[in-house]
């Protein structure tokens, strides 16, 4: 017999013990929930799936949504980003069902499952009667050597890096706000080139790099690197790690910076970090169905540029139950009226 627990504040330190038992990524981890209900003004609720020896089997963190119009709350909705954690995935589909129950006694309307690090074992989405869209993730198993790490490498990228390095450019791991706010000015000049080919680049504000240097870098979760030609930041990637995974969250770089492939040596001296601290498994991040736009994934330039660094693609899925459709259908009627109204 298997219980859900569903709490909204858990002992730090006895949470992430069950996350890394249970092969967790750092989506799963307690630092992680603090950075992502602060930025997205959710509340977290921490799942852990037991049996009657008070064994935890899986573990997942959902954050709490109130929706409102004209200020007032009409319904909760609950978002998961990750897959639950567990190491024997029959305990996923007990974890989901009993989620799911939740949501019914709790009055949730929407309930969502995302897979950032978490590819294995999506596809029981669409049984369990979720609307699903496909994505891929890029994970690399690490190599023990550097030089084996450095063989797995495309030709092409490899060259790429030597040209970086030719170029004199500087990949440093940075920690200081100051920097951190560099990554921010490189979004910028990211969003200017990808508009101007008519592909939406947001960048958030300052309270959101604040959050990554408080909640994520400071925590030791995140890491920051820079590429510099002479003392001029031209690239910015960032990354997080726990329990032995690695995940690619996020980059920007100068045209400057792509000519003079920074954005490579980034990754290949992040890599070669990751994997001399012990690290397992390198994920490139993910490629969801949407943005192809109807086209073959081998067509995507993103395909192609993580392929090279010898990661595998994974398929697996997101989804979304909503339980009950009609206060949905209602309430996205009202919503698209004011905006309407008051465009």
């Amino acid at each position: 017999m298997y219980q859900l627990l569903a709490e909204t504040q858990v002992n730090p330190i006895e949470w992430n013990d069950n996350v890394k038992r249970l092969n967790g990524c750092a989506f799963h981890s307690y630092e992680w929930s603090l950075f992502s209900s602060e930025k997205n003004n959710e509340m977290p609720i921490y799942f852990r799936l037991y049996d009657d020896s008070k064994i935890t089997h899986s573990v997942a963190i959902g954050f709490m949504k109130t929706k409102r119009l004209a200020g007032k709350p009409i319904f909760k909705t609950l978002s998961f980003g990750s897959f639950p954690a567990c190491n024997d995935h029959n305990f996923l589909q007990i974890m989901i069902k009993e989620i799911i129950k939740y949501c019914h006694r709790n009055r949730i309307i929407s309930c969502g499952m995302h897979s950032f690090g978490t590819p294995s074992g999506t596809g029981i989405l669409d049984a369990m009667g979720f609307s699903t869209e496909k994505r891929w993730e890029f994970l690399l198993n690490m190599p023990t050597s550097e030089e084996e790490l450095w063989n797995r490498i495309h030709s092409k990228k490899r060259n790429l890096i030597r040209k970086a390095q030719k170029e004199k450019i500087r990949v440093e791991q940075v920690t200081e706000i100051d920097e951190v706010m560099e990554l921010r000015k490189l979004a910028f000049e990211t969003q200017k080139r990808k508009e101007d080919d008519g592909i939406p680049f947001p960048v958030a504000d300052e309270s959101h790099y604040r959050l990554l240097k408080n909640r994520l870098i400071d925590s030791g979760l995140g890491r920051l690197y820079l590429a510099y030609e002479e003392n001029e930041a031209v690239a910015g990637a960032f990354f997080v790690g726990y329990n032995k995974s690695a995940y690619y969250m996020l980059s920007s770089a100068k045209e400057k910076g792509l000519q003079k492939a920074a954005p490579d040596l980034i990754l290949w001296t992040s890599m070669k970090d990751y994997q001399q601290g012990g690290y397992k498994v390198f994920n490139f991040g993910g490629l969801s169905e949407r943005e192809l736009n109807g086209e073959p994934l081998e067509k995507s330039g993103l395909f192609h540029f993580k392929k090279r660094f010898s990661s595998n693609e994974y398929l697996c899925y997101k989804g979304t139950l909503i339980l009950k459709p009609v206060t949905f259908k209602v309430y996205e009627f009202l919503r698209k009226t004011k905006s309407r109204l008051f465009a």
